[in-house]
């Protein structure tokens, strides 16, 4: 066996779990786990969302806390449409996020390596879930950095400095 590139460039920066309630679900990872605080929002505006070709809808409500250094994601679909997300077991790893300089040329490298792409959809910037559920048993999802995204990671990762379990769960 040759190995083409040992180059690992993908760095995991959230866990992302499908519940079927991300504030239930979130204090019970503060209790249980001791992460958080969780940061909700209800009815995330997704836009330009395509799933394997098709213009779909995309519906949900996440709740974003950290668990030492990995952000968690605790999320669940509301409207019926085709997504990566709507058959998903609840209680199950769904995805795991990471940056990527290039959207295309990421697209490109994993195609080569015979990962398409599951979904792509715009919630306040371009974001893909690349389909290798079959491989990992999960889904990636890659955005490129930006400030706005990387400010929020940086928010909810300060958040957790010091936190003593108080007021686990804050809208946004």
């Amino acid at each position: 066996m040759t190995i083409v590139d040992k180059t690992f460039t993908m760095r995991p920066v959230q866990l992302a779990y499908v519940v079927d309630d991300p504030e239930s679900a979130a204090r019970a990872w503060a209790t249980q786990w001791g992460a958080g605080p969780f940061f909700l929002r209800r009815h995330i505006a997704v836009t330009d969302a395509v799933y394997f070709g098709v213009p779909t809808l995309f519906d949900h409500t996440s709740a974003y806390g950290q668990a030492g250094d990995m952000m968690i994601e605790l999320f669940c679909q509301h409207n019926l449409d085709p997504t990566p997300v709507r058959d998903w077991p609840a209680d199950r790893l769904h995805h795991i996020a990471y940056f990527a300089e290039s959207l295309a040329a990421e697209t490109a490298r994993l195609a080569g390596l015979g990962i398409g792409v599951a979904m792509t959809a715009v919630a306040g910037q371009r974001f893909t879930f690349f389909d290798t559920a079959t491989h990992l048993g999960h889904y990636l999802e890659c955005y490129e950095p930006s400030p706005r995204l990387l400010g929020f990671y940086d928010m909810v990762r300060q958040s957790s400095v010091g936190w003593q379990g108080c007021d686990p769960v804050r809208m946004i």
